[in-house]
C-alpha cells in the first residue's frame, strides 16, 4: 500500500471511529450499549495501528521531527535560564510523574522566551537523550494581545482567545481535521482519545488572556503521556510552579551587550551605565531589551535610565499595570508598600508590625502577592524585585513608615542585641538554659539595620537616641562577627551623636562610657595602640565623675540589657583597656594597679551574686583579671608569677569562663615547655592538656568562627608541633 493509499485509509477510519464516538456522546459510560462499546474498542484499535504504519512509512528525519507550529524565536541567542531549562526538560522527561507546569513571573521576566526555548530545544533534538525524549508533537498557542518595543506597545493579535481555538490549534497541529469539524460537545473527549496515542507538549502562553475556569478545567483532564507548560503572571492551583526572578548580574551583562551588538547602530554603554541599567531593571530580561532599543532609537542613555520606573510610562504599564490595578487598596498593596523601607528582604513579624494587619489579612495578602509574583518569598522572609521596588518607592511615602520601622528594629535590639550571646552561651550548661541564643536573629536583619543607621545619621535631626541606641547593641555581634570596622565606625557615630546632648545625665555617660570602651579595644585588637589609647581616655572621661564618693558597684542599677546600668561592669572593662594599653607602652606599675582594681570590684560582686547565673557571670569576670594579670608578668618575664596567677585561672570558681581557662592552660605548657627543667613526664602532661585545648578550640570552630579563635588555634597547633617534635610523637596523633 502506498503512503497516499495508507494516509487515505486512514482519514476514513478517523471519520469512522468520529461517527462511533458522536453516537456514543449521548450515552453516560454507564449506558453505553455493548455493541457500540465493542465496535468502539475495535476502530480504536485499527486507528492506533494505522498510524503506527503512517509513521513508519515516513521518511526517519521526517518521523523524528515532531508535528509542530511554534513561532520563531524573537533572539539571536538565548541567555541565562540554563537552570530553569535543566529544571523544566527534567520535569518534562518520560520519567517525570507530574505533567502541568507554569512559568510565573512578573510581566518581561522572559516567560514566554523561556517556554520557546524549550519548545525549540525539542523540536531540535537539543536536549539529553533526544530518542528518549522525543514529542511526537509540539503545540504553541498564544493568547498575548500586546507586546512591548522600544516606541512603546503595540497591540498583537493572539492565536488564541477561546477553549475552541485551542481545540481547534490541536487538531491542526496533529492534522485531525475529523476532530476539528466534529461536535463541539465531542471534541474535548476526542482531542483526549488522541493524544493518549502520541507524546504531545502543549504550550499555553499568557494564560490570564484567557478564560481561566475552563481552559485549566480541560488542561488539568488532559491524559498521559501529554505534558503541559503555562505562562502566567500569577500563579495557578494544580500548576507545578516555575518561578522567574531577575537575572542576576552576569547574565544581565551579557545581554546587555548582546543587545548593544544587533542594534543598526553599535551601541556602547559605560561600565556605570551597565550597572544603573542592571540596578533599575533588576534584571528583567524585557526591561534590558527595551531600554537598549531606546538608546538605538537614539535617546540619551541616560535619559532612558531616568524614564524607566515612571510609572505612566510603557515599560510599567506593560510589566505591572495590571497586577498593581489588582491590589489597589487592599493589604496587599499596603504590604507592597511597607515592603520597600526595607533594605533587603522583611521577616513577617516585622511585617505584622508595619502594616498593622492581623494574622488573616496579612497571609492572604502575602499569599496574593505572591501569585502575582510581586513579591519573592525565600522561607519565611519575603522581598521584592529591584525593579518592583524602584516602581513602589515612587508611589510610596517612605517617611511615614521609616520611623515606626526604626522603633521596630529598636525593640527587636533589646531583645537580640548586646552581650546577650555570650552570656548564654558561656551559662548554656545551666539547666533550663534557653538553647536558641546568639545573634543568628540578626545575622537576617544586620541589612534591614545598617540602612535605618544610615538614614538615621543622614536624617536633618541633630540628634537620634535610637541611632546611639543602635550602636551600643550592636557592638558586640559586630565584634564577635569580625565586622571591626563597622564596631568602629557605628559606635564612634553613636558616642559623637549622643555628645551633642550637654550636659549630659548619668545614663548618657553611661553609654558614651561603654561606646568609647568599645571603640578602644577594637582598636588595641587592631594593635592600633596610640587609638587605643585616645578612646580609653575618653571612656574614662566619661565615667570618672560617676566614681566619686562609693563604690563602683554602688552606681548598679539593673541589668545592661534591661535599660539599667551595670556601672562596675564598666568600670572594671574601661579600667582593663587603660591596663592593657598602659602595658603597651611600658607603665607596668599603672597597669598592675588598673587589672588589681578591676579584679577586687568583680570579686566582691562574685560574693554578693544571688543565684548561679549570676555567680558564673562574676566568675568568668574574674577569670579575666587573673589572666591579664598573668599576661603581665609574662610581659615583665616574671614566669613564676605568670604561672600563680595561670593557675588562679583554672581553680574553682573562677574556671568558668572557658576562653581564659583554654588560654591559661596553653599558657602554662608554653612555660613547661620553655623551661629546660621540665620533665618529661611533665611535658608529656602538658602535650595532653593542649591536645585537649585544641579539640576544644576546634568544637568552638565549628560553633562559630571569629578573628580571636583563629588566633589561638593557630597558637594551639603551632605549640602542637613545637611539643611533637621535642617528645618525638607524630604529627598524626593530633
Amino acid at each position: 500500500m502506498s503512503e497516499n493509499d495508507l494516509e487515505q485509509v486512514l482519514f476514513m477510519a478517523r471519520r469512522a471511529l468520529l461517527i462511533l464516538e458522536t453516537q456514543a456522546a449521548g450515552y453516560t459510560e454507564l449506558t453505553i450499549p455493548v455493541h457500540l462499546r465493542i465496535e468502539l474498542d475495535k476502530k480504536r484499535e485499527e486507528v492506533e495501528r494505522l498510524e503506527g504504519y503512517s509513521a513508519l512509512a515516513r521518511p526517519l528525519n521526517e518521523s523524528r521531527i515532531p508535528l509542530n507550529n511554534l513561532v520563531q524565536r524573537q533572539y539571536d541567542q538565548f541567555v541565562g535560564r540554563e537552570k530553569e531549562l535543566q529544571k523544566l526538560q527534567r520535569l518534562l522527561s518520560v520519567e517525570g510523574r507530574s505533567y502541568l507546569f507554569g512559568i510565573h513571573g512578573v510581566g518581561g521576566i522572559g516567560k514566554t522566551s523561556l517556554a520557546l526555548e524549550i519548545a525549540w530545544r525539542y523540536l531540535e533534538g537539543n536536549v539529553e537523550n533526544p530518542e528518549v525524549e522525543h514529542f511526537d508533537a509540539v503545540i504553541w498557542t498564544s493568547a498575548k494581545t500586546e507586546t512591548l518595543k522600544a516606541n512603546g506597545i503595540e497591540p498583537s493579535k493572539p492565536m488564541v482567545s477561546t477553549l475552541d481555538q485551542i481545540y481547534d490549534t490541536i487538531c491542526v497541529v496533529l492534522k485531525r481535521e475529523d476532530i476539528r469539524h466534529a461536535n463541539r460537545d465531542v471534541q474535548s473527549e476526542m482531542i483526549r482519545q488522541a493524544l493518549r496515542s502520541c507524546r504531545a507538549l502543549l504550550i499555553v502562553d499568557d494564560f490570564e488572556s484567557l478564560s481561566p475556569e475552563p481552559v485549566l478545567s480541560f488542561l488539568v483532564q488532559l491524559p498521559s503521556p501529554t505534558k503541559v507548560v503555562v505562562t502566567a503572571r500569577e500563579i495557578l492551583d494544580t500548576v507545578h510552579p516555575i518561578p522567574l526572578e531577575g537575572l542576576p548580574f552576569e547574565k544581565a551583562q551579557e545581554l546587555i551587550q548582546q543587545q548593544c551588538e544587533i542594534q543598526d547602530r553599535r551601541i556602547t554603554l559605560t561600565s556605570e551605565q551597565v550597572r544603573e541599567l542592571f540596578k533599575l531593571t533588576g534584571g528583567i530580561p524585557l526591561a534590558i531589551v527595551y531600554s537598549i532599543g531606546r538608546v538605538a532609537w537614539g535617546c540619551d542613555p541616560q535619559s532612558v535610565l531616568t524614564s524607566l520606573i515612571n510609572r505612566e510610562g510603557p515599560l510599567v504599564k506593560f510589566c505591572f499595570e495590571k497586577s498593581l490595578r489588582l491590589i489597589e487598596n487592599t493589604p496587599s498593596e499596603t504590604i507592597l508598600r511597607v515592603l520597600t523601607v526595607f533594605e533587603k528582604d522583611a521577616g513577617r513579624e516585622a511585617l505584622a508590625y508595619m502594616t498593622q494587619l492581623d494574622d488573616e489579612l496579612l497571609d492572604d495578602g502575602i499569599l496574593k502577592l505572591t501569585r502575582l509574583s510581586l513579591i519573592n518569598r525565600h522561607g519565611k522572609r519575603f522581598d521584592l524585585l529591584p525593579f518592583t521596588k524602584q516602581l513602589a518607592q515612587n508611589f510610596v511615602d517612605r517617611k511615614s513608615y521609616f520611623s515606626r520601622l526604626a522603633d521596630w528594629y529598636k525593640d527587636f535590639l533589646k531583645v537580640h542585641g548586646g552581650y546577650r550571646k555570650v552570656r548564654k552561651v558561656r551559662l548554656q550548661h545551666l539547666e533550663g538554659a534557653n538553647t536558641e541564643f546568639g545573634f543568628s536573629k540578626i545575622d537576617s536583619e544586620i541589612e534591614n539595620i545598617r540602612g535605618i543607621m544610615e538614614s538615621l545619621w543622614g536624617s536633618p535631626a541633630d540628634y537620634d537616641f535610637r541611632l546611639v541606641y543602635y550602636g551600643r547593641r550592636l557592638s558586640d555581634y559586630l565584634y564577635f562577627n569580625d565586622q571591626w570596622p563597622d564596631r568602629i565606625k557605628w559606635c564612634s557615630l553613636s558616642y559623637d551623636m549622643l555628645l551633642q546632648q550637654q550636659p549630659l545625665t548619668d545614663k548618657e555617660r553611661y553609654l558614651a562610657g561603654w561606646l568609647a570602651r568599645d571603640v578602644g579595644w577594637t582598636h588595641y585588637q587592631n594593635s592600633d595602640w596610640q587609638m587605643a589609647a585616645e578612646w580609653a581616655s575618653r571612656a574614662w572621661s566619661m565615667i570618672e565623675p560617676m566614681t566619686l564618693g562609693g563604690m563602683p558597684e554602688d552606681r548598679d542599677s539593673g541589668k545592661d540589657e534591661d535599660g539599667g546600668m551595670e556601672f562596675s561592669w564598666l568600670y572594671t572593662v574601661v579600667h582593663g583597656l587603660r591596663a592593657h594599653v598602659a602595658m603597651r607602652q611600658g607603665s607596668y606599675d599603672l597597669a598592675e594597679s588598673l587589672f588589681r582594681k578591676s579584679l577586687e570590684v568583680q570579686k566582691r560582686l562574685y560574693d554578693k551574686a544571688s543565684d548561679e547565673r549570676e555567680q558564673i557571670r562574676k566568675a568568668e569576670q574574674v577569670a579575666i583579671y587573673y589572666s591579664d594579670l598573668a599576661n603581665l608578668r609574662l610581659e615583665k618575664k616574671d614566669y613564676e608569677g605568670a604561672a600563680v596567677f595561670f593557675r588562679n585561672v583554672l581553680d574553682e570558681p573562677w574556671s568558668a569562663n572557658l576562653g581564659r581557662v583554654i588560654e591559661a592552660q596553653l599558657s602554662l605548657a608554653e612555660l613547661a615547655w620553655k623551661d629546660p627543667q621540665t620533665t618529661r613526664e611533665d611535658l608529656e602532661n602538658a602535650y595532653h592538656t593542649v591536645r585537649e585545648a585544641h579539640q576544644k578550640l576546634d568544637h568552638e570552630m565549628e560553633i562559630e568562627q571569629n578573628k580571636i579563635r583563629k588566633r589561638n588555634i593557630d597558637h594551639c597547633k603551632s605549640l602542637l608541633q613545637r611539643f611533637q617534635a621535642r617528645l618525638g610523637v607524630a604529627s598524626d596523633e593530633t
